[in-house]
């Protein structure tokens, strides 16, 4: 499975751009976790992987 990192403007402020970034997690992971609308996640890095939790 890949997933592709997407790079978004949120704001301009005084001429400087400045950027979010996204990933879209694929709707079989979403359904098989149960996650849900605006359900928040934990986040952390171990070892150059990127850890995504439920937040029980």
């Amino acid at each position: 499975m890949e997933i592709i990192l997407q790079k978004q403007r949120s704001r301009v402020n005084n001429g400087n751009n400045y950027y979010k970034y996204r990933i879209t997690i694929p709707v079989q992971i979403v359904e098989q976790l149960r996650l849900k609308k605006g359900e928040k996640l934990d986040v952390s890095v171990i070892q150059n992987v990127i850890v995504i939790r439920k937040n029980i």
